[in-house]
């Protein structure tokens, strides 16, 4: 089995490669299209077990004239390749894709969506829909994702769900006391707040506010800081892109919190965002759109969330369970609901703790990529479809299993 991937950047995008490595240990050839290897896990994808090939695929949006060039060159790697399935992670990979394609019925391909965001704009869904035909086949990576493609239309024969998995670690190695000690944070101050880039509003979409609703956050700490003074609000993240222009007016927007204080140290690299989680006694994550991806790393670290109800986000933190959800998330609200949460600290852990089971298992990529390679052979030898992972019913599961345990030791 030859599968081609698809991906626009070395930067980012580790599920993608998480999920190559695996791919290859299972023994299938991977060949990979990246623009360079110039980003931070350029040694990662040379050391893959994938064959790299240096091709940009990336639609190019706003250098149409680029379009001819962009195809030709992606049309002479697949004849390189031979590829059995072609495999893209984006939407401006996808295009480009379908649109080299569009003549040829030889080729399988999948889409494996990595969020919602073009799927909630008309155009940008009606675009991508429009460019498909009968060779090609979704993987959804939520069952909000897979949910918007039926509506859509898309039959269930062609829409397959899986969860973007990662390597995560067994052991975090806790950077709590010397970061608190950095960042000048005493020992009786609760830190709340979240570890992500920032991403400045698309205006051409309708957004007023970054897709990370910084804003927000930062707004609910003032009222936070009405409620209570023992607790210090924490965003550790850079701007996404390069530039610095939304960044510096979010510092501005923090600086003007009289309330309470709020530090933003910036960046740092993803080894350190790691270990600094359990530095958080309450993550917070409100975006404006989302898939599961945001609130996954904290409760991998055993630290409690608190999120809005968008996305795919309900199919990890279960209010109450895995972690705090809010159906209205105006910073008043947050404010509201991070006092109350730090009211019951043991009750956070508890929930952490069930959290931290579930995202192991349910974003695990050796689970993940099983169901990967299952969807490949049912797409190319009509193989068995991958069982469904279903993030209630191992909850149900394992809180069943915790009061069996109960019952057992209580019996003489």
């Amino acid at each position: 089995m030859r599968i081609l991937q698809l991906v626009k950047t070395s930067h980012g995008a580790r599920w993608a490669l998480e999920q190559v490595q695996e791919l290859c240990k299972m023994g299938v050839e991977v060949h990979v299209a990246l623009p360079n290897l110039a980003g931070g896990f350029a040694n990662a994808w040379t050391e893959s077990g994938a064959k790299v090939h240096i091709v940009d695929i990336e639609f190019p949006a706003r250098e149409l004239w680029r379009l001819p060039s962009v195809i030709s060159s992606f049309r002479n790697l697949i004849e390189r390749v031979q590829p059995d399935l072609i495999h893209s992670h984006f939407v401006s990979t996808t295009l480009t894709m379908r649109m080299a394609l569009r003549n040829d019925r030889s080729i399988k391909r999948v889409f494996q969506v990595p969020g919602p965001l073009h799927l909630e704009n008309a155009i940008f869904r009606n675009w991508e829909l429009a460019s498909s035909n009968s060779q090609d086949y979704w993987i959804a990576s939520s069952n909000f994702i897979e949910n918007l493609y039926r509506k859509a239309g898309i039959s269930q024969d062609r829409l397959f769900l899986s969860y973007y998995g990662n390597c995560l670690s067994e052991e975090i190695s806790s950077a709590r006391t010397e970061m608190r000690k950095l960042f000048g944070i005493s020992e009786d101050q609760h830190i709340v707040g979240s570890i992500s880039y920032m991403y400045p509003p698309k205006y051409y979409l309708g957004q007023w506010r970054g897709l990370k609703r910084h804003e927000v956050l930062i707004n609910a700490f003032s009222h936070l800081g009405q409620l209570r003074s023992d607790v210090t609000g924490l965003l550790i993240g850079g701007q996404w892109g390069g530039g610095k222009s939304y960044e510096r007016r979010l510092r501005r927007h923090a600086m003007s919190v009289a309330s309470m204080r709020v530090e933003m140290p910036g960046a740092i690299p993803p080894q350190g965002s790691q270990n600094a989680w359990p530095l958080f006694d309450l993550v917070v994550h409100i975006p404006s759109t989302e898939n599961c991806g945001g609130v996954v790393e904290p409760l991998a670290a055993g630290v409690p969330v608190l999120t809005n109800r968008v996305g795919g986000i309900p199919e990890v933190v279960i209010d109450g369970i895995s972690g705090l959800s809010i159906a209205e998330d105006s910073p008043k609200n947050v404010a509201v609901a991070i006092n109350r949460a730090l009211n019951d600290l043991p009750k956070l852990g508890a929930m952490a703790k069930d959290g931290q089971r579930l995202v192991k298992t349910m974003f695990d990529v050796r689970r993940t990529a099983v169901e990967v390679r299952a969807i490949y052979e049912h797409i190319l030898n009509q193989g068995q479809k991958p069982e469904r992972f279903n993030s209630k019913n191992f909850l149900e599961t394992n809180y069943q299993e915790k009061s069996d345990n109960v019952v057992s030791l209580k019996k003489p």
